[in-house]
């Protein structure tokens, strides 16, 4: 009887067992190994639906449709996964600028393989390094700018040399494809170096004028900018000689001044020696003016006025009202009174005209009387 009832409760648990096995069967199957999705047969629509991702991922809907999900799952374990993160830090450095362009100009084949990447990602990655290697120049050479100091200098022109090279490289790109370099980069780096090459002209400007400041003016050193960080280091040699400048200019103004002056008084003093004072000789008699005369200077006396020594000046030429002094041997020019002989000889021929006249009558009187016999 108890040999029955054992059977019966072993049989009953047996078959409890195995419902449980069986039941957590199916469920392991559909919990562990339920089916996911197949992408190759689902509409664009569909995958968005089923997923997170986005309408505008179509590289990542081009992959799911094409088993790619599946393929990387495969592969989880293989060399490409493990150097995930090295990968990741080198797509990094590249979208930064920070990878040399040597290592990846020359590492192209082998960073496209370590990253799965087609041609067509090749060339994007190339053009996004292209532009990001140029700003990341730029953003350097524009802090150094701002902050340039002497010791400095060597780098900032190899600095500028680089950004220079790069920068024509990108115009070619951009020729070539105008997708390839963003042309607001190319105006940045060329203004960057527009600033870069006004200093570094401003500071040879300044060399060249302290190396040859006695030949520079005020005016030109003025011209000379001092609001950067780079002159600031020479800003006491720049006010030395600015203050050199400004002593020079009124120095050698002042000499000019003095130099101008004493020329008029040698030129003065010559023109003294070599003449004497213009004396008044109107009202005097040509005796006294001749005697005062000596070698200081001639006396003149214009045609047919009297040149008698009793003979009294009533005019001269140069006339004193007019001039101070003459030069020594000059000849003075006087009038006297017009000459008495013109007088004289001017009543002589009055005379006779009229004892022509007289005797003119006399032959006519004599004619008629001898006529009228």
């Amino acid at each position: 009887m108890k040999k029955n009832i054992f059977k019966k409760v072993v049989i009953v648990l047996t078959v409890l067992f195995s419902i449980i096995i069986i039941t957590s069967g199916i469920l392991g199957r559909q919990i562990l190994f339920r089916d996911y999705p197949v992408f190759q047969s689902m509409s664009q629509k569909e995958i968005v639906e089923t997923t997170n991702i986005l309408p505008e991922d179509n590289d990542y809907i081009k992959k799911l449709k094409n088993n790619a999900l599946d393929v990387y799952l495969s592969n989880a374990s293989s060399e490409l996964a493990e150097k995930l993160g090295e990968n990741e830090k080198r797509v990094n450095s590249i979208v930064n600028g920070e990878l040399p362009e040597t290592q990846f100009s020359q590492n192209q084949e082998e960073l496209q393989q370590a990253l799965g990447a087609s041609d067509e990602q090749m060339k994007k990655l190339s053009q996004t390094y292209e532009n990001a290697r140029l700003n990341r120049s730029i953003d350097q050479l524009q802090a150094e700018t701002k902050t340039l100091k002497a010791e400095d200098l060597p780098q900032f022109i190899q600095d500028a040399n680089q950004l220079t090279q790069q920068t024509e490289k990108s115009i070619q790109s951009y020729i070539e494809d105008n997708n390839a370099v963003s042309k607001s980069t190319i105006s940045a780096s060329v203004q960057a170096l527009n600033d870069a090459n006004a200093i570094l002209n401003n500071f040879t400007q300044f060399v060249n004028y302290t190396n040859n400041y006695t030949a520079i003016s005020q005016l030109q050193f003025d011209k000379i900018s001092t609001n950067n960080s780079l002159m600031a280091d020479f800003l006491p040699v720049f006010n030395k000689v600015n203050a050199y400048l400004r002593q020079k200019e009124t120095v050698e103004a002042r000499i000019k001044e003095l130099t101008d002056f004493q020329q008029k008084v040698e030129k003065s003093e010559q023109l003294k020696n070599s003449s004497v004072e213009l004396p008044n000789l109107k009202g005097q008699t040509l005796a006294a003016i001749r005697k005062q005369a000596s070698t200081n200077y001639k006396i003149e006396v214009e045609p047919n006025n009297e040149d008698k020594d009793t003979a009294t000046v009533t005019q001269q030429n140069p006339d004193p009202s007019q001039y101070g002094r003459i030069l020594k041997g000059e000849t003075i020019k006087v009038q006297t009174q017009k000459k008495t002989e013109e007088k004289k000889a001017s009543s002589d021929s009055s005379k006779k005209d009229k004892e022509k006249t007289e005797t003119s009558k006399k032959e006519d009187t004599k004619a008629k009387k001898k006529g009228d016999e």
